[in-house]
């Protein structure tokens, strides 16, 4: 350890030592011990201080990769557990509501023929599980693809809320920062009653911290304790908020 400068006391004592050193005279002659004088003792003291500040900082420290692992964990598991539920909720959907048989296509006055709006709904819900097992995959560039192909063939469908926050998850694994937030943001922006509104929020939260917007991302997390306390979301929200401000 260096110690860069001393002010005060302890200044003045070296600073006297040195001066009579040079001059010859006889202040510190070899015959007469040095005894620790005001100047000597503050000196010990601060650098007892200073071991007991290095001390707690690395007990601060390894408080906050403690935090910060148990924060990535759950992260993954929020993930693996969404993923997980999403298939679930798909494979309910599809038996529940089924929709009806092929049957026949309604036609136009021209003679055109318009499919029903059952093959509509099971259009957009193949085209979302399809996008969605290329996710499970872990073919992230493909899935992002099939992802962005739904929201364009049915922007206003049951699925595109879905198809946004997993674009952003996917745009977060390809180091795709800046898409992310904008994925993320049109979920919160457009579907604030959905259920993946709380999620994209927290989301939003950890995205602006990795773009180096500290003030930005506690303004979403917060957003997400305020606006959705009894989601799980809110939980990390608060987990990744505390984080943020220990490393402060």
């Amino acid at each position: 350890m260096q110690i860069v400068a001393l002010a005060g006391p302890a200044a003045a004592f070296l600073l006297a030592a040195a001066g009579a050193l040079a001059q010859g005279t006889e202040a510190l002659a070899p015959s007469s011990a040095v005894q620790p004088g005001p100047g000597a003792a503050q000196l010990g003291e601060l650098y007892y201080r200073l071991q007991v500040l290095q001390q707690e900082v690395q007990e601060l420290r390894g408080l906050v990769e403690e935090q910060a692992h148990q924060l990535d964990r759950l992260t993954k598991q929020q993930q693996e557990h969404y993923i997980d539920l999403d298939r679930r909720l798909t494979v309910l959907r599809e038996e529940g509501t089924g929709g009806p048989p092929p049957s026949v296509a309604a036609r136009g006055a021209a003679g055109v023929s318009v499919p029903a709006n059952g093959e509509l709904a099971r259009s957009e819900r193949q085209a979302y599980a399809e996008a969605y097992d290329l996710l499970t995959s872990k073919k992230y560039r493909e899935s992002a693809t099939a992802f962005n192909g739904l929201i364009v063939d049915f922007p206003n469908g049951q699925y595109t809320p879905n198809a946004f926050y997993w674009l952003g998850e996917l745009h977060l694994l390809l180091e795709e920062i800046e898409k992310a937030r904008q994925s993320f943001a049109q979920v919160v922006n457009l579907y604030p009653e959905h259920a993946k509104a709380p999620d994209a929020l927290f989301k939003l939260g950890t995205v602006h911290d990795r773009l180096g917007d500290r003030e930005r991302s506690l303004e979403y997390l917060n957003r997400v304790m305020k606006q959705y306390p009894d989601s799980s979301a809110a939980g990390l929200a608060g987990i990744y908020a505390q984080a943020l401000a220990d490393g402060q």
